[in-house]
Order: structure tokens, then sequence, then C-alpha cells
């Protein structure tokens, strides 16, 4: 496994914690559940990647200062909407709907913008042997990013 596969199943485990916060059968314990489960994993993803990815991709072309840009304001945004649900109380009020269907809709963006230009210029500047290197560095970034955190 190299890094590219590792984000990508991050971003699939990511998008399925938001289904289920958004789909309307869902109970709002389940939906409770799975917010933290997402913001867990969405902040040690986050810190791993800009740690790992976007600092490797520094400096590697024009395209990418503005695309890593995008990212860390993305993320930053992302973040706040995530301590907004954390404080509500009624995970089926229709405050904490809209907010879950935003959060969606802001992450499936990025991770499909993710997605469509930066895992292809992490191929394109890495060979093999660098991204499977750096799905061990993300790892690691990963667990200490949770210790950290506490």
């Amino acid at each position: 496994m190299d890094i590219v596969d590792r984000l990508k199943s991050d971003h699939r485990t990511l998008k399925n914690f938001l289904e289920v916060m958004t789909d309307d059968g869902t109970s709002a314990d389940a939906r409770r559940r799975s917010l933290h489960h997402f913001e867990s994993l969405y902040y040690a993803h986050t810190v791993a990647e800009e740690m790992v990815v976007y600092n490797a991709l520094d400096g590697k072309g024009a395209d990418w200062e503005d695309l890593s840009h995008i990212g860390h304001t993305e993320h930053k945004v992302a973040t706040t909407m995530i301590a907004r649900l954390l404080k509500m109380d009624d995970a089926q009020s229709e405050e904490w709907q809209h907010e879950a269907y935003l959060l969606r809709d802001i992450v499936d963006h990025h991770i499909d913008a993710e997605e469509a230009e930066m895992i292809p210029e992490v191929s394109a500047v890495f060979g093999a042997p660098e991204r499977t290197s750096m799905v061990g560095r993300y790892d690691d970034a990963k667990k200490r990013a949770l210790l950290e955190r506490g």
C-alpha cells in the first residue's frame, strides 16, 4: 500500500461517516457516534496529510501553491463546522441536519478535488518507493496527532 491508496481509503471512510450523519433514517445516537468517529479520523487525517503530503509537494509547482492554500482553508472550515455540530444537543434537529449536510458537501468537494488534482500530482512527482515510505510517515503522524490531542 502506498500513500495514494491510504488517502483514498481514508477518504472513503470519511464519506461513509458523513453518509450516516446525513441519512434521514439514522437515529440521533447513530449520527452522534458517526460524528465522533468522523471527527477523530478527520483530525488525524488532515494533520498527517498536511504534514506529509502537502509539505512534500511544497515547491513542486505554482499550481500546487494554490491547491495547498485552498486545501488548508477547506480543512479549517470543516473543522469549524465539526466543532459546531459537536456542541449541538439534538442530532435530529433541523439545524443539526443542515450543518451536517453542509459539512458533507464541503468535505465531498474537498475530497473530490484532492483526488482529481493532488493525488495525480503525488503519483507524478513521487516514484513508488517514495509513495510507499510516505504511507509509514503518514500513519505515524496520524497516531501522534491523536496521542498529542488526548
